[in-house]
Order: C-alpha cells, then sequence, then structure tokens
C-alpha cells in the first residue's frame, strides 16, 4: 500500500511539473512575440523619422535655393542701376573727387591745430 501511495503522489507531481514547464513555455513565448512585435514596431518608426527628416532636409535645401535664387535675381536686376550710378561718379574731374576724399587725420580743433601738442 504505501508503494502504491508513494507512484500516485510521484505520478501527480510530474503532472504539475509537466503543466508548469507547459505554462513557462507559453509565457516565454508570448513574451518573445512581444519583444518581436515591439522591434518590428522600432525598427518602422526609426525609418519613418529617418524618412521624415531625409523630408525636411530637402524642403529646408529648395527653400534656401530659393531664397538665393532670389536673392541673385533682386541683384542682377539692381546692378545696372549700380553700374550706371558708378560710372556717373567715375566720370567727376580728378580734382572733384581730390577734395571729397577724407583724410585718415583726425579732427582737432582750431586752437588745437595752432598749438603744439605739449609733450
Amino acid at each position: 500500500m504505501a508503494s502504491s501511495t508513494k507512484t500516485k503522489a510521484a505520478d501527480r507531481f510530474a503532472a504539475l511539473q509537466k503543466r508548469d514547464q507547459a505554462v513557462r513555455h507559453d509565457i516565454e513565448a508570448a513574451a518573445r512575440l512581444r519583444a518581436e512585435k515591439m522591434a518590428k514596431l522600432r525598427a518602422l518608426r526609426l525609418a519613418k523619422e529617418a524618412e521624415e527628416a531625409a523630408e525636411q532636409k530637402k524642403q529646408a535645401e529648395a527653400k534656401a535655393d530659393a531664397a538665393a535664387a532670389k536673392a541673385d535675381a533682386a541683384i542682377a536686376r539692381k546692378a545696372p542701376k549700380a553700374s550706371k550710378a558708378v560710372a556717373a561718379k567715375d566720370a567727376k574731374p580728378a580734382a572733384v573727387k581730390a577734395a571729397t576724399v577724407k583724410t585718415d587725420a583726425p579732427k582737432r580743433s582750431r586752437a588745437r591745430a595752432a598749438a603744439p601738442a605739449p609733450h
């Protein structure tokens, strides 16, 4: 009788261990599937962010190119006017140019210019 009780207890224990092992296996499989799904979603999100960043960079470059082209066009429109003004300034006589040139000497009052420096 004692041996049959031991066998029944051993069988129940073995069955419990088998069920526990099956449950652990199911839990691990579900965790693995969740981790794979999260990794896939993360990869998709990163790819989308990289694509959006590249698109924003293209748009910024396009805006910069458009602004540069607009500035170049504005300069090109103003350039003929500026060259005419430069040509008109160059047409002044040399004596008038010499009279209008500023000197690098600092301005002094008449009294200081007449008196020597007290060193």
